[in-house]
């Protein structure tokens, strides 16, 4: 086995001090001074090596143990003076001694202070970790608490600074009864901030472990296979504890995550002291802001969507909290008498108070104002340059939801300030994420194949059941009804083939390695085209979608922009390829004659991403099957419904996939008081889901502390499911949505996140 960087060092100090003191004690050849030998260090470094010979010379006057425990001490002065390469010289030669347990142990901490000095936190961890034999941090049980404290401490910030968080967990849990009053504290909330950074895959080997040798990691830190069975359970159920609330699901979910986690470990210490974020979970509701300053323009062109926002935000409040008889609130409007202030008879309801920001001249001076008014929450502005404004200071309060979104995504936001807004980047995402997903691409192909031959078998057999029953067989007709039962059930029978199987098919048919070979198969990287409209605000759509499609491992081969009704047909033929596939057949039958032959299409595009409205896609659709592509998935954003139900006019879309608005699509949420408030509040239909934002942002702002803390938790919302990114920005993900018989309407999700 090769030496460690450390041992090596220490080796070659040894040698050095042999060599020096030969060098010392030997006559000198001639009157010049002699050569020092080559030993790590500058001049200066030869000098403390001298010293650190004078040191082993002054300690021979010890006897037996006390020599070595003085040379010890004599570290610790070294070290405080900072005369590292002296500090190594004396451990490197007191390495080469034989020591007793708690010598050693000793040792062992002052190497791997000295280590996390001179940043190397690797080498101070192997340290500790090869202390008293390697029994790691077990070599100081029997040394004073002191002792066993400082070994502890020094092996945590070792392994966090090496970025091994898995044996800075373990040893902060394991020996946290080490630690009494704000030492106690602190550590506990390290405990649940180290937990939180690991990776899912690895919480889940820690939560399946049957024992302490099972833990992911403790192979290279042996002395903690020691671990008492009580520490192994409070290691699980941390671990079990962040995996509940790394699971998607709504807040009120979250609650219900956190109560079924303290049934199940009712003698957990996290049960009886929670961490400080958990506790939030146990409270019965959150408490909103008392006084919220909102902030939209009351003049100029972005005065029609800030009142229908406000319009939204007011109608939601109001079903919370009631409506105050005083006060008047249809589409902004507030009653003079109020000051541009609204509050309801509700004790919890917050002060509203409305600011034109057109009068607006110094965000700093304004926030200042705010805070000093007992304002806690601002909502707004709408204005991109003022958001823009509001993102240079370097603190928001009290925090601000902004109603706008950023222009640069990566610039970097203060604290307090959180961002919401329609943008449809988060779509584009979504329909990227679902396109490069191998098995819901062959799932949706599959769908679209079986719904194909149901449709071509029912044709038929209305046919031959027509033939029968005009001959006056029964018989016949009833024999044909049973065989398309049949086929039907052949069909579903080949779709429920789990999709491993189905997608190693594809990836031969494909011209994949087969698995049987010595070469791995490996996945090839997902083909899709992309369709969308001439125009400004689909282009930048676009643009977003080539930056993130690498990150979903996509590659966008072919792209239409359609602007003429007239060229769409043609362009979905070059997309497809059919000219070349007719190329071939005219080369084919100049050599053999005439013969039967249909087009085929490419077969290396696994999807289609379209940016349009409904009316173009209403082409697009029926364009697709015509020239050979009726299978593939086609996937489009929101706006492929305009929120009309017209069976017969969409009947063109059937099979559509679509990220479907909830405010457009949701049943319920057509049924709802709210939505049909908005109709009569909203005279211009094109602002009717800035009303539905509006609500939501109403619906954010006594959630947004715990958005922030828990990543994967979300509220739902009119315009989709609400969650918080590390930046603030509010990220909407939209249910999906489907045309069947010219009707949209919601996908069942299932477990695995899938279309059923």
């Amino acid at each position: 086995m090769s030496a460690t960087p450390a041992a090596l060092r220490h080796s070659l100090l040894v040698l050095g001090l042999l060599l020096v003191t030969a060098c010392s004690t030997a006559p000198s050849p001639s009157a010049q001074a002699p050569v020092q030998p080559a030993v790590p260090g500058s001049s200066e470094g030869n000098a403390e090596i001298s010293a650190a010979q004078a040191l082993i010379a002054e300690s021979s006057s010890y006897a037996g143990d006390d020599r070595a425990a003085w040379l010890i001490d004599q570290i610790d002065e070294l070290i405080e003076a900072r005369d590292f390469i002296a500090s190594e010289t004396v451990i490197a030669w007191l390495r080469e001694r034989r020591l007793p347990d708690s010598q050693t142990a000793r040792l062992a901490l002052y190497e791997s202070r000295l280590e996390l000095l001179q940043d190397r936190p690797e080498a101070a961890l192997q340290a500790l970790e090869d202390a008293g034999r390697q029994r790691g941090l077990g070599a100081f049980d029997q040394t004073e608490q002191s002792l066993r404290q400082q070994a502890v401490i020094q092996y945590i910030h070792a392994a966090t600074r090496s970025d091994q968080l898995l044996k800075g967990f373990y040893v902060r849990t394991v020996y946290e009864g080490l630690f009494t009053d704000e030492a106690y504290e602190a550590n506990r909330r390290a405990i649940w901030t180290t937990v939180t950074s690991l990776d899912t895959s690895v919480l889940e080997k820690i939560v399946n472990a049957e024992a302490v040798a099972d833990l992911p990691g403790v192979g290279e830190a042996q002395f903690l296979v020691e671990t008492p069975a009580t520490q192994l359970a409070e290691l699980k159920g941390w671990a079990d504890l962040t995996l509940r609330l790394r699971s998607r699901g709504t807040l009120a979910e979250y609650r219900e995550f956190w109560q079924d986690w303290k049934r199940d470990w009712p003698r957990h210490s996290a049960a009886q002291q929670p961490p400080v974020a958990v506790q939030q979970l146990s409270r019965p509701d959150t408490r909103y802001p008392a006084k919220v300053a909102i902030l939209l323009p009351g003049s100029g062109p972005l005065k029609p969507a800030a009142d229908t926002l406000k319009a939204g935000f007011l109608a939601a409040y109001f079903q919370r909290f009631g409506r105050d008889e005083r006060l008047t609130s249809t589409l902004g409007k507030i009653h003079p008498s109020q000051q541009n202030s609204i509050w309801s008879t509700a004790d919890a309801a917050p002060e509203l108070v409305f600011f034109n920001t057109a009068s607006i001249d110094n965000y700093t001076d304004l926030f200042m104002a705010l805070q000093d008014n007992g304002f806690e929450q601002v909502v707004g502005p709408l204005d991109k340059n003022a958001v823009a404004e509001m993102a240079s200071l370097p603190q928001l309060a009290p925090p601000a939801l902004a109603m706008n979104y950023l222009e640069d995504e990566e610039m970097q936001t203060p604290p307090g300030l959180f961002q919401f807004g329609l943008s449809m980047d988060d779509e584009i995402e979504q329909v990227l994420s679902r396109l490069g997903d191998p098995a819901y691409a062959d799932q949706l192909a599959r769908a679209n194949m079986r719904q194909a031959l149901k449709e071509e078998a029912a044709a038929n057999a209305a046919m031959v059941t027509a033939q029968a029953l005009d001959g006056g067989d029964a018989a016949a007709a009833l024999d044909t009804e049973v065989a398309l039962d049949e086929q039907d059930l052949d069909v579903a029978g080949e779709s429920s083939q789990p999709p491993s199987q189905s997608g190693d098919a594809i990836a031969r048919a494909d011209g994949g390695v087969d698995p049987g070979s010595p070469m791995p198969s490996l996945p090839r990287r997902h083909k899709i085209a992309v369709i969308y409209e001439d125009a400004p605000w689909a282009t930048k759509l676009v643009e977003h979608a080539r930056e993130q499609a690498k990150r979903y491992d996509i590659e966008i081969a072919h792209d239409i922009i359609i602007d003429r009704p007239a060229d769409l047909s043609s362009q979905i033929a070059d997309m497809l390829l059919i000219r070349e596939s007719n190329s071939r057949r005219a080369r084919l039958q100049s050599v053999v004659g005439k013969l039967e032959f249909e087009p085929r299409r490419r077969k290396d595009l696994d999807g289609v991403m379209v940016i349009a409205t409904p009316y173009w896609l209403r082409q697009i659709k029926p364009l697709m099957a015509f020239h050979y592509a009726r299978t593939l998935p086609v996937v489009a954003v929101s706006m492929a419904f305009d929120g009309k139900q017209d069976d017969l006019r969409n009947s063109d879309l059937n099979g559509l996939l679509f990220t479907a608005l909830p405010w457009v699509v949701d049943p319920e949420i057509q049924g709802s008081e709210l939505k049909q408030l908005s109709t009569s509040l909203v005279s211009n239909p094109a602002y009717s889901n800035l009303f539905a934002m509006g609500a939501d942002s109403f619906s954010l702002i006594d959630k947004l502390e715990l958005l922030t803390i828990f990543s994967s938790a979300y509220v739902e919302g009119y315009t989709g499911d609400l969650s918080l990114l590390a930046n603030g920005r509010v990220r909407r993900t939209l249910p999906w949505g489907l045309f069947e018989k010219g009707h949209a309407q919601l996908m069942p999700k299932t477990a695995t996140g899938h279309l059923e």
